[in-house]
């Protein structure tokens, strides 16, 4: 973690990184999952798999609709705007 005297152009390169990474996390356990639910690596099978199920991970319980764009609830996006950072209406 960064000392809060850091520069804030490396606090946010620091927070974006690990934000990547967790998204990145949560993507290959749900991936992982859906394999060895599929009983194979076929990769029609495991998309059928990960379209038909939910999914624990990092990110909590995700899944995935007919486009692979999460369906998790709680799944929200953030603007930053004027200094501050709240929910995109």
């Amino acid at each position: 973690m960064f000392p809060l005297c850091a520069p804030r152009s490396l606090i946010m390169e620091y927070f974006t990184q690990q934000l990547i990474n967790g998204i990145t996390l949560g993507a290959i356990q749900a991936w992982v999952q859906a394999v060895i639910k599929a009983e194979s690596t076929d990769t029609g099978k495991v998309v059928a798999t990960l379209w038909k199920n939910k999914f624990g991970t990092v990110l909590g319980n995700i899944g995935f609709d007919m486009k692979g764009d999460v369906t998790a609830p709680g799944y929200v996006f953030y603007e930053w705007k004027g200094g501050t950072c709240d929910y995109v209406k």
